[in-house]
Order: structure tokens, then C-alpha cells, then sequence
């Protein structure tokens, strides 16, 4: 009887402490949720204790916000194609990403494989997990992957604290050699996971725009709505702006990753987050929630705190127009009109009924020459795709819309004229630097080239710079060996492997690939 007695005041014991752990639990989170910021943005901090802190004047209460920092005070993304070195993987935290890297350490359990570049686990994991053990090698990813070099794609997540890529399907792992790729000494990962700033309310609704919340009774209708971007996620080929904390079912910005590089930043989020912004378009139902899709970048302007609108679109680095011509990016403005465009021509496409000319590489709802197969012979080569690529053009005749593309279609050589540096060519300075895996639109050019420095290789009289394993055929960059000496022990090849740079100068080519010679430091900046 006494045992039975002394077991069940343990069992209240226990009930009583759990119930109160959690009433301790229930107050903190209350606290922390309704912790809010005077006249001057109130940062808080990861970690911090739920509880006031001395100085702090905490009156209004403010949305609990992502821990996730600005794209803005982070690295800049893996341009599409880009392979970075595994240890590098950390800064990309929610992004999807290729690495590349030598598993040292595997192991299986079964349900899962943990894939190594280390022996020290906590610097970087690949969990392979078991719906995918099929598409390995012998059906056994530790055996298959172990001391070899791999190159691997998927979205860089935490686990408790964590850094690691989860690989659920094939395809995802490839192998490309078994070179050693030790993280270089020295080499520390900052803090990906700063302190947001909770930001202050909207501005008044100018220029006749309505108000996001009221979105939902003009659906179908093409309007401008306005509010202020509180929430924001980019998936990589989409991203979502929200104008409520609580935004399932609300109206949403759902943005194709068609339009990113025409966004300042390449990144939805870190350009719009915490701004008032305008947008025009149709709106539709997703899961009976409104919004509006953005396919272009100028569908989108941001409010300064007066209401005056500025555009969030990239300038076009290096655009080239001849004097006297419309920008072929203005087209759009023209339809219906025959007019005279001019630009580059980066990109040439036959799909045998006819050919595409495109002036930019992310071409879709984007100005297009078009030309009939039955007037290819009308052009030089009798090959308009490869004769007028990377040339630079202009060309008369009546802009049309095809399913809300502006475009030309040309069935004369009279209607095209190509330009040389003897004519009078106008061109935009670049506001920024270009991914060095579009460096070879940019032959004869002065430019600022920008990637991750994956391989380096000193033969003595040079060193070679380069930005992924595929050296011979991609954009290198060169450094005469007069120029060791500005650079640590005389080693450009240390000094910049591993490293996110900014190479200026002017791109030439050896053997068809482009390629830079820097012999400068001044033509160095090291992110």
C-alpha cells in the first residue's frame, strides 16, 4: 500500500513539473512574441531571451519575421550552371546549388547514407536517402561514392544547427574524378543566420493603385495593386512576395525565375522585402488565394517614403544601341508600329519551320526577331541564327505581339543592317559585375567578371584562374607571372582559390574561349 502510495505522488510530482515547465514555456513564448520596437527599428537577435532587456522600450507588438538574412547581406547566388566547392556550400544556406568535393568519410545505416568531404561530420553532410540507393552505382552510395569526386545539386538546409544537401532522387549525384578537395586552411564559414530588422508600416496608396488586401474582388481583371512586402520567399525558380505575415489565403506576387536576372540583385527577396511596392497585372486564383504573376520585371516598382515610384530592373550591362534607333527593350511600347531597334544579338535559334533572334539570353516575353524557313536565303550563309549572333544589329519593320511577346518578323536582308565599331554605338555602363558563365558575350569588351575561383594552376610563367572543372571549354582568367609579387608569397593560385572575386578588364579568347588577363591588382576585388 505505502509503495502504491509513494508511486502515484511521483506521478503527480512528475505532472505538476511537466504542467509547469510548460505554463514557464506558454509565458516566454508570449512575451517573445509580443516584444515590439519604439520610433527606431528594434533588432532581434537569434537566441536571445524572451524576456525585456535593460534599455529596451518595448510598446507595439510586431509579426514574428524569418531568421533567414537579406539576400543583400549574403553571399551573391551560384549563377545557374555554376559548380562551387563543397566548404562553400554553408553560405548558401535555403539555396539549390552544385558542389563539388571528395567524399572521404561514408556511411550507411540503412534507411540513409551520410556522405562526407571530411572526417569531421560537422562541417558538411550529403544524407542520401533510400529511395534513391537504386540510381547508385552497385545500389550502395557508400561504396559507390567513397573516395571519389562527385558533383552534387540540391538545396542547402540545416539540421540541427547543421549545414547539409538531403539527395532523395537520381541523378542528383554524378561522379567526375577522384581529385583531393580539402577545404583551404584558414578558410572559416561566417554566421549565415544574422538578425533581422523588423521594419515600420505602409505608406499611403498613391496613383490611383488599390490596396493588396481588396485584390481578391478584381479577379480577372487587370489592376495595380499596392502594399507593403512583409514576407518573401524564393525557391529558386520562383519566388513569392506576401503582404501579411499570415499568408495563406491572402493575396500573393508569385514571380517566375524567368524574370530574376532582370531584377537588381538576381533575387526577388532581398530586392523587395521590407518595401512598398506597386503591381500590375491580372488577377487569378491559386487554391482559391488571389494573385497576380510576374513575368516581367517592370510589372513591379518600389515607393520611396515621399510615394515617388523608382523600377527595381537591372540595367542591361553593356547594352549597345545605334544612335538614332529605339533599344530593342523599349519594342514593347511600339506594337502595331513599324519602327527601326537596334542591339546585340546573343542568342540564334532554327527550329526548322523558322529561326528566333533574341537580344537577351532570358529571351521568353522578351523582344524576338523572327524569321520565315522560306526566307533563309534572303540572309548571308543563308543561316540567319549563326550569321547574326553576336552581332551587333538594327532592324526595321512592324512590331507584333504573339502571346504577349513583342516581336518582328523579317523576310528581307534589306530589313537588317550590321553594325561595326565605325558606327555610332551608344553604350549603357554595366552597374554591375556578370557572371563569369556569360563572360563570353562580352569578347572585345571592357567588363567586371564575377564567380567563385574553384581551380588554380601555377605552370610558372602564368597562372591560370578558373571557374569550374570544365577549364579548357569556360571562361579563364590569366596572371602573367610579372604580377606575383602583389599578391601573398608571390602565389595568386593560393591567394585566390576558393575565393568569390570581381576580375576586371578586357575579354579576349585563345582558341575560341574567352579569358581575362589580369596582370594588375587594381583589376582585383575579393569579396
Amino acid at each position: 500500500m505505502m509503495l502504491k502510495l509513494r508511486s502515484t505522488i511521483s506521478t503527480l510530482t512528475s505532472l505538476y513539473t511537466s504542467t509547469y515547465s510548460l505554463a514557464i514555456a506558454a509565458v516566454c513564448l508570449s512575451v517573445l512574441i509580443t516584444a515590439t520596437a519604439s520610433a527606431a527599428p528594434y533588432i532581434v537577435k537569434v537566441g536571445r531571451s524572451p524576456l525585456v532587456q535593460p534599455g529596451e522600450d518595448i510598446s507595439t507588438p510586431f509579426p514574428v519575421r524569418r531568421l533567414m538574412p537579406l539576400e543583400s547581406e549574403r553571399e551573391p547566388a551560384p549563377s545557374e550552371g555554376e559548380v562551387v566547392p563543397w566548404y562553400i556550400a554553408p553560405l548558401h544556406l535555403g539555396r539549390t546549388i552544385t558542389i563539388e568535393g571528395n567524399i572521404v568519410r561514408a556511411n550507411d545505416i540503412g534507411n540513409l547514407t551520410f556522405l562526407n568531404f571530411t572526417d569531421q561530420m560537422n562541417d558538411f553532410t550529403v544524407v542520401c536517402y533510400r529511395n534513391m540507393y537504386n540510381s547508385a552505382p552497385f545500389g550502395k552510395p557508400e561504396e559507390a561514392y567513397k573516395n571519389k569526386t562527385v558533383q552534387i545539386t540540391g538545396r542547402v538546409t540545416a539540421y540541427r544547427g547543421k549545414p547539409q544537401i538531403g539527395v532523395h532522387e537520381g541523378g542528383r549525384i554524378k561522379i567526375v574524378g577522384t581529385h583531393a578537395t580539402p577545404k583551404p586552411a584558414g578558410f572559416v564559414t561566417p554566421n549565415i543566420v544574422p538578425p533581422p530588422t523588423v521594419s515600420k508600416g505602409d505608406l499611403p496608396i498613391v496613383n490611383n493603385a488599390i490596396p493588396w488586401d481588396q485584390a481578391k474582388r478584381h479577379i480577372g481583371k487587370k489592376i495595380t495593386i499596392q502594399g507593403k512586402v512583409v514576407a518573401a520567399k524564393n525557391l529558386g525558380t520562383i519566388a513569392f512576395l506576401n503582404f501579411d505575415t499570415e499568408w495563406k489565403g491572402k493575396f500573393s506576387v508569385v514571380i517566375y525565375g524567368s524574370v530574376f536576372s532582370d531584377i537588381v540583385g538576381g533575387d526577388p527577396e532581398s530586392a523587395y522585402l521590407g518595401k512598398n511596392i506597386q503591381v500590375t497585372g491580372t488577377v487569378a486564383t491559386h487554391k482559391n488565394a488571389p494573385q497576380i504573376a510576374v513575368r516581367d520585371a517592370d510589372q513591379i516598382v518600389i515607393l520611396d517614403a515621399t510615394g515617388k515610384t523608382s523600377s527595381s530592373k537591372r540595367k542591361s550591362a553593356q547594352q549597345q544601341t545605334i544612335k538614332g534607333t529605339i533599344p530593342w527593350a523599349e519594342a514593347k511600347n511600339h506594337i502595331g508600329k513599324t519602327i527601326t531597334v537596334s542591339g546585340k544579338v546573343v542568342l540564334g535559334k532554327d527550329i526548322g519551320s523558322r529561326c528566333f533572334l533574341n537580344f537577351d539570353r532570358n529571351f521568353r516575353g522578351k523582344f524576338t526577331l523572327t524569321i520565315p524557313q522560306n526566307s533563309y536565303n534572303a540572309f548571308p550563309t543563308g543561316k540567319p541564327w549563326v550569321y547574326f549572333k553576336d552581332k551587333v544589329v538594327s532592324v526595321t519593320g512592324k512590331v507584333a505581339s504573339h502571346r504577349g511577346t513583342p516581336q518582328m518578323e523579317l523576310t528581307s536582308g534589306s530589313q537588317i543592317k550590321v553594325h561595326d565599331a565605325s558606327d555610332s554605338i551608344t553604350t549603357g555602363a554595366s552597374d554591375e559585375a556578370v557572371l563569369w558563365s556569360n563572360a563570353q558575350n562580352y569578347v572585345n569588351q571592357e567588363v567586371t567578371i564575377k564567380g567563385t575561383v574553384l581551380l588554380t594552376k601555377d605552370i610558372g610563367s602564368r597562372t591560370f584562374i578558373n571557374f569550374s572543372h570544365d577549364f579548357r571549354n569556360t571562361f579563364t582568367v590569366v596572371v602573367p607571372k610579372s604580377a606575383y609579387t602583389q599578391y601573398p608569397n608571390n602565389s595568386p593560385a593560393d591567394y585566390f582559390k576558393g575565393k568569390l572575386v570581381h576580375f576586371s578588364g578586357r575579354i579576349s579568347t585563345y582558341k575560341g574561349v574567352p579569358q581575362m588577363t589580369v596582370s594588375s591588382k587594381d583589376q582585383v576585388t575579393v569579396k
